[in-house]
């Protein structure tokens, strides 16, 4: 695995996934900054065998506790549906990014970085 760029692979990676992700009418210069807030990809275990895998992060309301499902799902401005928390509270239709998080147990309002435990 020594013998691959992998600042390379990500400028590549990173060109491909403006390209496929991004909707004709959202401009570049907003992907860049879902890009950029991306963990690098010597963050993933599956690339970086050396690092250790950890549990995922534990997601619940950090007003009631109640932790969400799979299959729970919010709902965008722009009608799309999808799990929040599959994409970090960003929007997949309309790349959107939700800084608060709608408990569904509860109903309060809370930042999305506060639902991930420490």
């Amino acid at each position: 695995m020594s013998d691959f760029d992998w600042g390379y692979i990500r400028e590549k990676f990173s060109s491909a996934l403006v390209h496929l992700a991004r909707p004709a009418h959202v401009p570049e210069e907003n992907i860049w900054v879902t890009i950029a807030g991306m963990p690098a990809l010597s963050d993933n275990p599956v690339i970086n065998r050396d690092r250790e895998v950890a549990e995922p992060p534990r997601i619940r309301s950090p007003l009631c506790g109640w932790s969400p499902r799979k299959e729970d799902k919010w709902f965008c401005e722009c009608d799309n549906e999808w799990n929040t928390f599959d994409t970090g509270g960003v929007c997949p239709a309309c790349l959107h990014q939700w800084n608060e998080t709608q408990c569904l147990s509860c109903s309060r309002w809370s930042p999305h970085s506060d639902w991930y435990a420490k």
